[in-house]
C-alpha cells in the first residue's frame, strides 16, 4: 500500500521510528485544496515506495497529531528524517515544486552523499555541495547535540565573555534545512561503513535506534578525540576535556559551584591558554602544567617568552618543564601530580 493512514495508536512506529524518510500529510475531507494536492502525493507514494513512506493524517480524526505539528492551515505536508520534521509545505503546489521544497530525491541520478560529522569541515562541505549541486541530497550526521559551532569561542563562553548559549552556533539544523535544504541530524552516530553495499549503520542516541542509511558518496569528518594523558585519575569527578559543547556546558556548571577556588590546566597550546585566562576572569587561582620548557611550543623560544610573561603578569602560575604523572583526590579535592616537583591542587 502506497499510502499508509496515520493515527494516534501508530505514530510512533510508522513516523517515529521508520527507517525511511516520511512524508506526512495533512487533510481534511472538506477542504478543497487537499483534494487538489491529494492525487500529488499520490503520485509521490507510488513514485518513491520503497524510499520514502507517505502517511495520511486526518485532521478532523486525528486533532492531537495536527496540534503537535503546530497545523494552521491545510493541506500540510511535513517530511520526518530520523523521527524530526526536517521541512515542511501549506497550500497546493506542483509536483516538481513540492520535491524540491521538502527535499526529496526525485531523480535516480541525483547524487546523495552522506557526510559524518557536522561541525567544521562536515558543515563547510554540506554548504558547499550545495552551492555545487541544488538537486543533491545531502544527509549530515553529528554525534554531539550541536552542529556548525565555534569551537575557539568555548573558553569565552565558561568566562563569561560570551553569555548566550546560541551565540556559539552558527547554523541549528533547522536553518541548515531552510537555507541549504540539507538534511542534519544531531545525537546521530555512525556506527559502521560497508563500502560494498554504500551502506552506513547509524544509531540514533535519543531514541537507542539503529538503522542504515545508502550513499552515493560518503565524506568522512569526523573531527578528533581531545588528547587525554596516560596516567591515574584522569576519570575522576572534576577532570575535564574541552572539545564539544557539552564539554563546555560541564566545565561551566562546575565552576558556577561554591567553594570553587583553584584550576591546573594540563597544556600550555592555544585552548590551554584561552582556558587559563578565563577561569582567570573568574577568580581561580590557575596554573598551567607544560611538559616542555615553553607554553606555545609552534612560537620560538623568544617570542614565547612574551606569552610568559604576559600570563604571570595576569597572575597565572606557570609550571614548565613539569610532567605530570597522577591525578588524585584527597581530602575532597584533587591534586596533581608531578614527577620530581611539588603536587599542584
Amino acid at each position: 500500500m502506497a499510502e499508509i493512514k496515520i493515527t494516534q495508536d501508530n505514530f510512533e512506529k510508522e513516523v517515529l521510528q521508520s527507517e525511511l524518510p516520511v512524508l506526512l500529510d495533512f487533510w481534511a475531507s472538506w477542504c478543497g485544496p487537499c483534494r487538489m494536492v491529494a492525487p500529488v502525493v499520490a503520485q509521490i507514494a507510488e513514485e518513491y515506495e520503497g524510499k520514502i513512506k507517505v502517511g495520511k493524517v486526518n485532521c478532523d480524526e486525528e486533532q492531537q497529531l495536527a496540534s503537535m505539528f503546530g497545523v494552521m492551515s491545510i493541506p500540510m505536508l511535513v517530511m520526518m528524517r530520523g523521527g524530526k520534521p526536517s521541512a515542511a509545505t501549506v497550500g497546493y503546489q506542483p509536483k516538481e515544486s513540492l520535491e524540491k521544497a521538502l527535499g526529496i530525491k526525485y531523480k535516480e541520478d541525483d547524487m546523495k552523499v552522506v557526510i559524518v560529522g557536522g561541525v567544521a569541515g562536515g558543515a563547510s562541505a554540506a554548504a558547499r555541495l550545495r552551492r555545487l549541486d541544488e538537486r543533491a541530497e545531502i544527509i549530515v550526521f553529528e554525534r554531539s547535540g550541536y552542529v556548525s559551532y565555534v569551537n575557539c569561542g568555548l573558553p569565552y563562553f565558561i568566562g563569561g565573555s560570551i553569555s548566550e548559549k546560541k551565540e556559539l552556533t552558527l547554523k541549528t539544523p533547522e536553518s541548515f534545512n531552510e537555507r541549504f535544504r540539507i538534511d542534519v541530524r544531531v545525537r546521530h552516530e555512525v556506527r559502521s561503513i560497508d563500502i560494498d553495499r554504500k551502506i552506513v549503520t547509524v544509531c540514533d542516541l535519543e531514541n537507542d535506534r539503529i538503522f542504515e542509511e545508502s550513499f552515493d558518496k560518503l565524506i568522512l569528518s569526523p573531527g578528533a578525540s581531545a588528547v587525554v594523558p596516560d596516567i591515574p585519575g584522569t576519570d575522576l569527578e572534576g577532570v575535564f576535556t574541552l572539545r564539544t559543547v557539552e564539554d563546555t556546558f560541564r566545565i561551566k556548571d562546575r565552576t558556577l559551584q561554591k567553594g570553587l577556588k583553584s584550576a591546573v590546566v594540563i597544556g600550555g597550546g592555544f585552548i590551554g591558554l584561552e582556558m587559563a585566562e578565563n577561569l582567570k576572569e573568574l577568580g581561580l587561582e590557575v596554573t598551567v602544567a607544560e611538559r616542555l620548557e615553553q607554553l606555545m611550543t609552534t612560537m620560538d623560544s623568544d617570542m614565547a617568552g612574551f606569552v610568559h610573561g604576559a600570563f604571570r603578569k595576569a597572575g597565572v602560575a606557570l609550571k614548565l618543564k613539569a610532567e605530570v604523572t597522577a591525578i588524585e583526590e584527597e581530602g575532597g579535592r584533587l591534586l596533581v601530580r608531578l614527577r620530581d616537583d611539588v603536587p599542584l591542587a
